[in-house]
């Protein structure tokens, strides 16, 4: 089953978290993120930010994601699914908030997470950006 689950983590942020987690990297500098998205995540920013430039044990200093070590992977992933506000399942066809409970008691079938989702103004993006290429590649 082929599932994305950082739906929401715009690259500005991916960017802000890898050098905030392991600014013994020498990422080169993000542009600074200003959304309303930003700000709600800065307390997960900062739980996961590193202030020593010494490389641990469990790190190394290559740049590229294949180079890192398992224990940075998971790390980062791991914040990554803090961050993110939606997966989305495509083995399945759906997609569903990451606070989903996966009950309801609405009439709809529909909890009042995924209802949130449903309106977030970068998904909505990313939906609209999926139907151009589709539309695009059609003709």
């Amino acid at each position: 089953m082929h599932t994305r689950k950082y739906g929401g983590v715009s690259q500005t942020r991916i960017a802000s978290i890898m050098q905030c987690m392991f600014p013994y990297k020498q990422f080169a500098e993000a542009e600074a993120e200003t959304s309303k998205k930003a700000a709600e995540v800065e307390h997960i920013l900062v739980a996961a930010t590193s202030t020593s430039r010494c490389v641990p044990a469990d790190g190394n200093t290559h740049q590229g994601m294949p180079q890192w070590t398992q224990s940075e992977r998971q790390k980062f992933q791991a914040v990554l699914l803090q961050c993110s506000c939606w997966e989305v399942d495509y083995a399945n066809e759906f997609i569903k908030s990451t606070k989903c409970g996966m009950q309801t008691s609405n009439p709809d079938s529909i909890c009042d997470a995924c209802l949130v989702v449903s309106l977030d103004d970068s998904l909505l993006h990313a939906i609209r950006k999926v139907r151009l290429c589709i539309v695009v590649l059609s003709y």
